[in-house]
């Protein structure tokens, strides 16, 4: 009777701990691809802290990259995406599309092809050449573009739209200078497919980092279960030799000695999660 007691509990406490889990978990769950929409990206309180992440998104970006003149600015585009609150799949899939990410540009580091006045008077263009903005660097290039999607008027009327990569496509390369429909049926595609790209790219990276810890977690899970903690940390939890300390609880957790606020694995459920922000991924 004790035992089945026991069980039922036992029980209870994961179906509880995964419900609690399950938003986060969901938070990385594939979107319809929208010009705005970043919250397929690791949240802001991840990226903010975690230098783990903010290489692994930069590394995702970058692999998009390779071989265009581009390569090597996936820490500038991922920058960017948080600052402007701009979909960074959707910025190159516009910037594929208008200058094959510059390797068909006219114009220096114009990777969107952003016209002149705007380009120069808004968007920190150096100067303008045959109605188009001219860039000092790379960057300034990338940041007017996602500036532009961010703040420019004739495109915000475009995020309450049903279908807003249309909405702002049509804005952005108008029929009368442009195969409109084409453009917009290549850009839906590729957003979907860079989002796809950068989030696995990202977990991988994510994993391939924790994975490099499996083996002293373990350790310290099996000597946790037939030894004495070598001593206590600041939060009251033991800790074993091998570097992790324990914290009990209705979700009990293992995390890192001095690193608390980092990554926590979640035996019960079989996740690992960054500090309280609710962002988890699955095990390796």
């Amino acid at each position: 009777m004790g035992r089945m007691i026991f069980t039922i509990v036992r029980w209870m406490v994961v179906v509880m701990a995964t419900l609690w889990l399950a938003p986060a978990a969901g938070a990385q769950a594939p979107r319809l691809p929208a010009p705005w929409d970043t919250s397929w990206l690791p949240p802001d309180s991840v990226a903010s802290r975690d230098p783990i992440t903010q290489e692994a998104v930069a590394r995702a970006i970058d692999r998009i990259l390779q071989g265009t003149p581009l390569e090597g600015t996936g820490a500038t585009f991922r920058d960017y995406a948080y600052r402007y609150g701009v979909n960074p799949a959707f910025v190159l899939a516009i910037m594929r599309q208008e200058t094959n990410f510059g390797k068909t540009g006219k114009y220096a580091n114009n990777f969107g092809n952003i016209k002149c006045p705007a380009a120069q008077q808004d968007y920190g263009a150096a100067g303008c050449s045959n109605g188009f903005g001219v860039f000092n660097t790379r960057e300034d290039g990338i940041r007017a573009l996602f500036d532009l999607l961010a703040h420019d008027k004739n495109y915000q009327g475009c995020r309450m739209d049903s279908d807003p990569i249309r909405c702002v496509i049509i804005k952005y390369a108008p029929p009368s200078e442009n195969l409109t429909a084409r453009y917009i049926s290549n850009v839906r595609q590729w957003v979907s497919q860079y989002q796809s790209q950068i989030q696995s790219g990202i977990r991988m990276e994510i994993r391939r980092y924790l994975g490099g810890k499996r083996s002293s977690l373990r350790s310290a899970m099996s000597k946790a279960g037939r030894s004495t903690p070598a001593y206590f940390d600041e939060h009251g939890s033991p800790c074993y030799f091998e570097g992790w300390c324990f914290r009990s609880g209705m979700n009990p957790f293992w995390y890192e000695v001095g690193r608390f606020d980092g990554w926590r694995w979640y035996p019960r459920v079989w996740r690992w999660c960054y500090g309280d922000t609710g962002w988890c991924i699955a095990a390796w």
